[in-house]
């Protein structure tokens, strides 16, 4: 009967991490709330952090970033073209 005391809080309380951080990676978090408890919220955890996130600032974020790096052109020729400016003095 102890265990249950033990036990039961923990996988409640599990389940609703599993749920809030599913919201936060732009899934279901009342669908993963539902499914983590039925396995466990173990499970419910790492399968969410398996797939990739559903997030749209992290899928922009990661675009403007795919995008930032494509046109910065790092070849020789434009690094000398580069001015630079003496320090007066």
């Amino acid at each position: 009967m102890l265990d249950y005391l033990i036990i039961v809080p923990f996988w409640v309380i599990g389940s609703a991490v599993v749920g809030a951080v599913a919201e936060y990676r732009g899934r279901h978090g009342s669908g993963w709330l539902v499914f983590s408890p039925v396995l466990s919220p173990l499970i419910g955890i790492f399968t969410l952090l398996v797939f990739p996130s559903r997030n749209v600032d992290d899928r922009a974020l990661e675009a403007a970033i795919k995008r930032s790096r494509l046109d910065v052109d790092c070849t020789q020729e434009a690094v000398e073209d580069i001015p630079t400016t003496e320090p007066d003095g």
